[in-house]
Parts: C-alpha cells; structure tokens; sequence
C-alpha cells in the first residue's frame, strides 16, 4: 500500500478532523511516514542479515 493510501485509511481514525490537516501538515507527516518505513526497513534487514550469517 501506498503512504498516501494509507494515511488516507489511517486519518479518519486518529484525527479529530482530517479534511482540515494543511498542506504544511499533510507534507510533514509523509516526510515522517517515509523516515519511518525507512528506518524501520534498515532495522528489519539489519536482524535479518545477522540472522543469516549465523546460520
């Protein structure tokens, strides 16, 4: 799924009125979406690789 999508899906639920989130917002929570995912992928591959050279 997409980050847009998914912020789409996700805002409804957590923000009190997501129609009224500003560009400046809206740009800022994707920067924070896309460090996130990001930080989350190197965390993941990181135990992954360690994992392997184990084996």
């Amino acid at each position: 799924m997409e980050i847009e999508a998914a912020l789409k899906v996700s805002l409804p639920k957590y923000a009190v009125n997501p129609e009224s989130i500003s560009q400046l917002e809206h740009r800022r929570l994707m920067r924070d979406a896309r460090a996130e995912l990001k930080r989350i992928e190197e965390t993941r591959r990181i135990g992954t690789s360690g994992r392997r050279m184990r084996g």
